[in-house]
């Protein structure tokens, strides 16, 4: 992404100190680091002025905030007239056989990988949890829509394994 930003910033903004860290490890490791502009905060109260992005990304954290609703009313006042949201996240499977065919292997393969990579099963067991009781791709342009963004939409990726969903303001 830094590549596709010439002469602008990137911020980052995480509410765990560790990620916003590795975030500056990486962008340092990388050679963008003053490209970037970093802080801590929830999504529901960025610290940041109205309309003050062009465009904003989300990936695979989404699921995991608190007030989602509130966070996405967060989001459209500091995107600009005609900015975008964009949020990549997983979702639900489509299709009856694959969507159980990724059950089966969800819940009981992907934490026992987890352990093994990572000696942390208790991650990855909150990992295919979370994924299952969040919104799915429906639900999801809902939320867009009864925050005021127009344009919504929502491309499955995957077979709905993740989605990228996408509103204008």
């Amino acid at each position: 992404m830094s590549k596709k930003v010439k002469g602008k910033t990137i911020y980052l903004c995480d509410q765990n100190n560790e990620m916003i860290e590795k975030a500056k490890e990486r962008s340092l490791n990388e050679g963008f680091y003053q490209k970037c502009n970093f802080s801590v905060s929830s999504a529901e109260g960025l610290p940041y002025e109205n309309e003050t992005f062009d465009k904003v990304f989300i990936s695979f954290g989404f699921r995991n905030f608190s007030d989602k609703k509130g966070s996405l009313n967060e989001i459209y006042r500091v995107l600009k007239k005609g900015g975008k949201l964009q949020i990549l996240e997983f979702s639900s499977a489509q299709g009856k056989n694959f969507s159980k065919l990724y059950d089966f292997y969800s819940y009981n393969f992907i934490p026992k990988i987890g352990d093994l990579i990572s000696g942390d099963h208790d991650s990855y067991d909150y990992l295919v949890k979370s994924i299952r009781t969040h919104e799915n791709q429906e639900e999801m342009l809902e939320l867009f829509n009864q925050t005021g963004y127009l344009e919504c939409e929502f491309e499955n990726i995957f077979r709905g394994i993740v989605a990228i969903h996408r509103g204008t303001k």
